[in-house]
């Protein structure tokens, strides 16, 4: 399965955070090493950036088709999971 694409997963992580789940791919993991303020998670497995506005557009541009984003990146909703 050399040709499958792999699935990079964006939701909120609350406090202000947006968490990042991929599969170990170097690939992948040297691309989001781009991230400026990026934190790996190693006892739950993912990614962490700090939420700021446009947030949605450098994974976007980083992944292009392999994204999903779970839920809408709007600052309100970081509000009420604060």
């Amino acid at each position: 399965m050399k040709n499958k694409i792999p699935t990079v997963k964006i939701e909120f992580g609350g406090n202000n955070k947006v968490t990042i789940r991929l599969p170990y791919d170097q690939e992948l993991i040297r691309k989001i090493k781009t991230i400026p303020g990026r934190k790996w998670n190693a006892k739950q497995k993912y990614w962490e950036i700090p939420y700021s506005e446009g947030i949605t557009s450098k994974p976007q541009n980083l992944f292009g088709e392999n994204i999903f984003t779970k839920g809408t990146f709007d600052k309100q909703v970081f509000k009420k999971n604060d």
